[in-house]
């Protein structure tokens, strides 16, 4: 079965590549990444356990539904033809001018709520402690062991709800104001805050996000230079100029987190860029076929995949007395019980937490809450990615790249939005960019720079 879902899946992604033309379409990507994930998963390398057959059952019924939620949305509301490359700067009353006392109070909040965490690894390290062990003491404290990385309920609360979420919006919209600008300034935010959230707790994921964000912008926006004036052209070739040092410094730092992550965890350096994707995607399908197994679920009806817009809610009202609905308890304990129950995968590997998004959507309203669910989340999706094709604004951008790094693509992890920060900076955007409508803006292009000027 497993093979049958590997090739059906590559032949829907090269049926939507043909529709669509853009490998960051949702459809393409999406059903791209569940195929690249059923290939490790399915192929038994690193002595990994062949997953059952209805997860893969399950879950290529998810991107089916995805991908039909895509195309209906195409079909529906018809897109504006448009390549997904070239810079387009709109006018200021348009909504192209980040607001930047909203900006920068932000930054400031992220780094004040999190001054206290940063002090304690900053501690951690000057009495002898390194990444490695930083990872295994930070995710007990997170398990609830009172050591040296624990934190009380505020600072979690803190975080959780207002630093992170924050924090997520900015690294974006830093990446998009630099390709849109190429000022120093705001790529050097964007490295300070995934470099503060990658050593917090030493886990290699929001790496990996950042760098899918780093490389998307790229990738977009590699025409622009065909468009520019004589001074933006120097700015952008004495960037690309360094940003293969760029590339090769995430490049070790993702690999050095991983070798000293293995070294404290088997004594010696196991860790290789295959096994660890094998492992940590592969081995999702086996854990969501085992969690539904094992779980006893009462239905969630959205509260599982939609957790991190309600929880920041009831975290603020449970110190005053107003418990959760029962929905939102049993959507916690789900989330609980992924990171305490464990599986052995392999061997030599025991897995926990990856249970994929489907698993969420399984939550909710089982086989039916795969079916509409994923639906829903590829008609999403299709709508966010449509409105940066067509309007060009950053605002657009910024949310598109942010939920493709963070959420669609980070799905064999779980249903992203499963977590405040994950969620609510598609919400908060709104807040450093004015209302951008393309229906109501009478536009006309600069045939000599393809700026878009009121």
């Amino acid at each position: 079965m497993g093979y049958f879902c590997i090739f059906f899946l590559l032949i829907v992604c090269f049926l939507c590549y043909r529709i669509e033309k853009s490998v960051f379409s949702p459809a393409v990507s999406f059903s791209f990444l569940y195929a690249f994930v059923f290939i490790l998963s399915g192929f038994g390398w690193f002595g990994i356990f062949k997953a059952p057959d209805f997860a893969y059952e399950l879950i290529t019924l998810g991107v089916v539904m995805f991908v039909v939620g895509a195309m209906t949305k195409s079909y529906v509301v018809p897109k504006t033809p448009a390549p997904l490359t070239g810079m387009v700067v709109i006018g200021e009353k348009e909504g192209g001018k980040l607001k930047k006392n909203n900006y920068w109070n932000m930054f400031s909040i992220v780094l004040i709520v999190i001054s206290i965490s940063a002090a304690m690894v900053i501690l951690f390290f000057m009495t002898g402690g390194n990444i490695g062990d930083l990872y295994l003491i930070a995710a007990a404290a997170t398990d609830g062991e009172d050591n040296e990385l624990a934190k009380d309920p505020f600072q979690v609360l803190l975080e959780s709800y207002i630093a992170y979420p924050l924090l997520y919006l900015l690294v974006p919209v830093s990446i998009v104001e630099f390709f849109h600008t190429y000022k120093k300034r705001y790529i050097a935010v964007a490295i300070l805050l995934a470099l503060m959230r990658v050593t917090l707790d030493a886990r290699r994921t929001y790496l990996a996000a950042f760098i899918m964000m780093l490389a998307f912008c790229a990738i977009i926006h590699r025409k622009d230079i065909n468009f520019v004036d004589a001074r933006m052209k120097a700015k952008m070739r004495t960037f690309f100029k360094y940003a293969i040092f760029m590339v090769i410094f995430f490049g070790y730092l993702f690999t050095f987190i991983s070798q000293q992550r293995s070294i404290a965890e088997h004594g010696e350096d196991e860790s290789s860029v295959l096994q660890t994707l094998t492992y940590y995607y592969g081995a999702s399908v086996q854990f969501f076929g085992d969690c539904i197994n094992t779980f006893k679920i009462e239905h969630t009806y959205g509260f599982s995949a939609l957790r991190g817009f309600f929880a920041p809610f009831w975290g603020i009202l449970k110190p005053l007395g107003i418990e959760a609905p029962d929905v939102l308890k049993y959507a916690n304990d789900y989330l609980t019980e992924l990171h305490a129950h464990t599986l052995q995968v392999s061997p030599t590997e025991t897995y926990n937490s990856f249970a994929t998004c489907f698993f969420q959507f399984y939550c909710d309203g089982g086989v039916i809450g795969i079916v509409l669910l994923s639906f829903l989340f590829g008609y999403y999706a299709q709508t966010i990615y449509d409105k940066m094709v067509r309007d060009k604004s950053k605002r657009a951008e910024a949310t598109y790249i942010f939920f493709y790094a963070n959420i669609m693509m980070l799905s064999f992890v779980n249903m992203e939005t499963v977590l405040a920060l994950n969620f609510w900076p598609l919400v908060l955007v709104r807040l450093l960019y004015p209302q951008y409508s393309a229906k109501n803006l009478k536009r006309k292009v600069n045939k000599n720079y393809g700026y878009i000027t009121s």
